[in-house]
């Protein structure tokens, strides 16, 4: 290869020479240069490096032992193919002979020793320009001899007057003229008079306007008239070139396609040629007002410029096979307009052959039969399609699973069938409307397209009912991440009407050849398999088991039985306490319903209300659970008994029916149930489904001073966006979470977690499941406020529980302190005391004669007023309290101002009395430092960033206790000084 000198990478010299000295010099001199060098000691290490390094110039010396210069210079020239390489022979010989034969040889250039050191750069760089020049000269001749002999036509070099200086006949073609001495020839000489003047007047008019010319003439001979095209191009100021070409086909065909133009141009069909590759060479008219596209945008593209991408490789290779082989094909095909709307064409193509049966080209005729095509498919989409999903109907899914079935059985496959009903559809297209309704059921079907592959089908057979047919299956395995997909999908929530709901859906599976190998079979199965989803707790798929065939019997006989216990009132509701977690008092209940079956006994209520929830006859059920527990209250409140509170459980779809507000109002007045002894216990699926309507009806009921439960906490979504969107007062804590404390310390956590929750939102918290005593006292540590479980009591009946409300006291009370002051501690869990109310209970207890002492005189003691000094002890709990919490607007606090006892009033007070030997105020002393420096450690976490660990010190036992023990132990001072004067 040889350098362009321009080129940015410098060229290698290869420098021969025997002298070191003049190697160096020479390496010197050319790297200044900017030339890349590399040398060699004599001519053989040269012959045997040359080919590899690839030098762009070779310096050589003449004078070397063994090959001299002139000997190596020959074996570049004639052992390698280095014609371009450029040598420069360096010799100390300056005859004229050496010269000489140093360029026979094949030197490029000649320099004489001694050697001008300065100019050799200049020199080198010289020769390289010239040798790159005559490469570049040579390889333009190379081009220009290639595109001459590529040119069809035959060519004539001629002058001015018309005289032939040169002639080149192209292979097969003799431009109309024996090729047969016609140099030095006139044309006048060589064609006839007419052709002669047509040629000579394109000649003058070429050599005037120094153009290319084109003209045409004919010549008679023995194959009839042959039509040639001359094309003149003036090449000097006396010369001239002319092509001619044979044009006689083209001049047939020309005639031939106006002939056929009228009809092409008038025809109705598309019409389009193609040659035989496939290139467009016309369209008519018809063509371009089917696809859209002018004549001069196909024409010369391959056909294929129409293709739809619709069809696979195999159809089209059966239609150039019947090309091919037939010379027509004839059928219905997808293709592309212009505008990229795909369109069905009813398309004819004949194959045209040459003499010797050679494929010349295409005729293509087309109908758009996009009309009929459209009734077509409209009339089989509403036999086979759901009009309002899209999704296939009864009908085709009977088809699909059909195939399906049949091709399992040949290919020893399975198939899977899916049964999906929608947990919560009713309420929403009865409260929402039918639009709505309809909306979430398309929703639904996109989800469900989602789920499956292209190959299985998607149908919704009515209603909320849809199923999935999953063909070529190799294991029942593979059914369990798409039922999981569907579950999971239809968990998310929907946005309908602008705000967004959440349902779920009930999935049974059923698989051929497992459970069925009939249509009907398998559609069966599967609506069993969901039936017993729903029964297991809906939101989940379950697969068919043999047994569910007698499952779904009993579940129809329950059914029947259950409309026959409503007409008889064959329920009894019975009674589970709750108690205060500090004073172990009953404070309330959970009325739970029982069905007294004639046969089969006592029913709990996990048989038989998801059917009765399935089936509609919840709301019947419910509205007696509601009177019979209003009922019970009004009977033990009739009795003297205390007021208790009654929690009901009242199923979601009761709450969407519109006059549940007029139900409860109505049995409160019937009963007369005092406000706030009315609880009603949902779950948060019955948030989750709300709508505005729903969330105007909760406050409704609200409104009548009937209080919310929300049951389960934890085991659903447990949105802090829905407690506080709704009317909730309790939480209930699932006994799931119970079970394992404390034992388990991710449960803890979560009780933990759930408590304090609660607490910062203001809501009072029911642990469910409490059945051991490490379980009560962690839950009193962590500041739970209700209890409820087989440590407290089981559910019973009516007669029962009056015992445990005569008894009143259910659990052993927090240890080491009175009743009221227990009390006091379950007061001090929400930071809402009534000062004086507590300081006259708990002085009463102490003394009812100091209480009735107080009644009638101040406060005062030692100059401190008792009510004041409580109550800005509780300020500054509240007020810690917000600051722990986070409340907005919280004044900061910092750890001195914690952990000082001196700072507030009642310490201040403390500190002027001490010295003296009260026990009772050493006591308060040590109390009030003991609460300050709890306080203390909690600003001191929460200020380190420990705000989880501060907000469980404020809430829990220990925390309470030594508040509680301050107040208590200031009234027994106040008592020690006012006791002398009651006296």
């Amino acid at each position: 290869m040889i350098a362009s000198p321009e080129t940015t990478n410098a060229p290698l010299v290869m420098i021969v020479d025997d002298d070191p000295m003049m190697r160096l010099l020479a390496r010197e001199t050319l790297e200044q240069s900017h030339f890349t060098v590399t040398d060699v000691a004599d001519g053989q290490q040269a012959l045997a490096r040359i080919e590899d390094c690839q030098p762009d110039l070779v310096l050589l010396d003449v004078d070397m032992p063994g090959i001299d210069g002139f000997e190596v210079c020959r074996r570049i020239r004639v052992i390698f193919d280095t014609a371009r390489l450029p040598i420069i022979i360096v010799t100390g010989l300056d005859d004229t002979a050496s010269i000489s034969r140093a360029y026979e040889l094949g030197a490029t250039d000649f320099i004489s020793k001694p050697m001008n050191w300065q100019v050799l750069g200049y020199r080198a760089r010289y020769v390289l320009r010239g040798a790159y020049t005559l490469r570049n000269l040579r390889a333009a001749e190379e081009r220009n001899s290639a595109m001459l002999r590529a040119i069809p036509d035959s060519i004539f070099h001629l002058d001015g007057a018309g005289t032939i200086i040169d002639f080149k006949a192209a292979v097969g073609v003799d431009g109309g003229i024996r090729p047969e001495k016609l140099i030095g020839r006139n044309i006048n000489q060589v064609l006839p008079a007419s052709a002669a003047t047509v040629f000579a007047r394109a000649l003058h008019q070429t050599a005037a306007n120094a153009g290319i010319q084109t003209t045409t003439y004919t010549l008679g001979g023995p194959d009839g008239t042959r039509h040639y095209e001359a094309r003149l191009v003036q090449v000097g100021p006396e010369e001239v070139l002319a092509l001619v070409r044979d044009i006689t086909l083209r001049e047939e065909a020309e005639v031939r396609m106006r002939e056929a133009l009228v009809v092409f141009e008038a025809c109705s069909q598309g019409i389009m040629t193609t040659d035989s590759k496939g290139i467009v060479t016309s369209i008519n008219p018809a063509l371009c007002a089917i696809t859209g596209y002018a004549a001069d945008e196909v024409i010369g593209r391959k056909a294929s410029v129409f293709r739809s991408h619709r069809h696979d490789g195999e159809y089209f290779a059966a239609m150039w096979s019947s090309l091919v082989h037939n010379g027509v094909w004839e059928g219905e095909i997808w293709n592309r307009r212009r505008n990229g709307e795909v369109y069905p064409q009813w398309l004819s193509i004949s194959a045209v052959r040459d003499t010797q049966g050679k494929i010349v080209e295409y005729v293509a005729l087309c109908s758009d039969i996009t009309q009929r095509k459209q009734q077509e498919e409209a009339m089989w989409r509403q036999a086979n399609f759901d009009s309002l999903t899209g999704l296939a109907n009864r009908n085709l899914l009977h088809d699909r699973l059909e195939r399906s079935i049949a091709q399992a059985r040949r290919n020893d496959k399975k198939v899977g069938l899916m049964f999906i009903d929608l947990d919560g559809f009713k309420w929403i297209n009865d409260s929402l409307g039918h639009d709505v309704g309809d909306e979430l059921l398309i929703q639904v079907a996109r989800r469900l397209q989602k789920c499956v592959r292209d190959e299985d089908t998607a149908a919704r057979l009515g209603g909320d009912e849809f199923t999935l047919v999953l063909q070529d299956l190799h294991d029942n395995e593979d059914l369990l991440a798409i039922g999981d997909k569907v579950v999971s999908l239809l968990r998310e929530p929907f946005l309908l009407a602008g705000m967004h709901h959440h349902l779920s859906g009930s999935v049974g599976i059923t698989v051929f050849p497992d459970d069925g190998d009939t249509v009907q079979a398998l559609l069966k199965n599967a609506d069993i398999a969901m039936y017993k989803a729903k029964e297991g707790g809906k939101n989940r798929f379950q697969f068919y088991a043999q047994h569910m065939q007698v499952d779904a019997l009993a579940r129809m006989q329950l059914e029947a039985d259950l409309h026959v216990a409503i007409e008889e009132d064959a329920f009894v509701l019975h009674y589970q306490p709750i108690v205060d977690a500090d004073t172990g008092e009953l404070v309330g209940a959970e009325a739970l319903i029982r069905w007294q079956h004639p046969e089969r006994g006592m029913i709990p209520p996990q048989e038989f209300i998801p059917v009765a929830e399935d089936t509609g006859l919840i709301n019947a059920i419910g509205e007696w659970v509601l009177r019979e527990a209003a009922r019970q209250w009004r009977e033990w409140y009739s009795q003297g008994y205390p007021l208790l509170r009654l929690s009901v459980n009242v199923s979601g779809v009761q709450f969407r029916e519109n006059d549940l507000p007029g139900l409860v109002a109505g049995i409160i007045e019937e009963y007369g149930v005092n406000p706030g002894s009315l609880m009603l216990e949902i779950t948060e699926s019955v948030l989750m489904d709300s709508n505005v309507f729903a969330q105007e009806r909760m406050r409704d009921i609200k409104a009548r001073g009937v209080g919310y439960a929300l049951d389960d906490f934890g085991t659903g979504f447990s949105s802090l966006s829905y407690l506080k969107r709704f009317p909730v007062d309790v939480v209930k804590i699932d006994r799931s979470f119970v079970n394992d404390c404390p034992t388990d310390p991710n449960d803890v956590r979560l009780v933990e977690a759930i408590i304090n929750m609660a607490h910062s939102l203001e809501l009072l918290v029911t642990a469910e499941g409490v059945e051991t005593e490490d379980q009560l006292k962690l839950l009193r540590d962590l500041g739970c406020d209700y209890l409820q479980g087989w440590l407290v009591g089981k559910a019973m009946p009516a007669a029962a529980f009056e015992e445990l409300i005569k008894r009143h006291q259910l659990l052993p009370q927090v240890p080491n302190a009175s009743l009221e002051a227990n009390r006091l501690l379950a007061a001090l869990r929400r930071d809402k005391v009534d000062v004086e109310a507590w300081l006259r209970r708990l002085l009463g207890e102490r003394s009812p004669e100091l209480a009735a002492y107080v009644a009638q005189r101040d406060w005062s003691i030692r100059g401190l007023d008792l009510r004041e000094a409580v109550q800005g002890h509780l300020d500054w709990r509240r007020r810690l309290n917000e600051y722990v919490s986070g409340a907005a607007g919280a004044a900061a606090i910092d750890v001195d101002e914690a952990c000082a006892a001196s700072r507030c009033r009642l310490g201040a007070w403390i500190l002027e009395n001490e010295g003296g030997s009260d026990p009772y105020l050493a006591n308060l002393d040590r109390a009030h430092r003991e609460f300050h420096k709890m306080a203390g450690q909690i600003v001191t976490a929460y200020n380190s960033g420990h705000r989880d660990s501060a907000r469980r010190m404020l809430a829990g036992l220990q925390f309470r206790r030594a508040s509680r023990d301050v107040i208590v132990t200031l009234i027994g001072c106040f008592r020690e000084a006012a006791g002398s004067r009651v006296t």
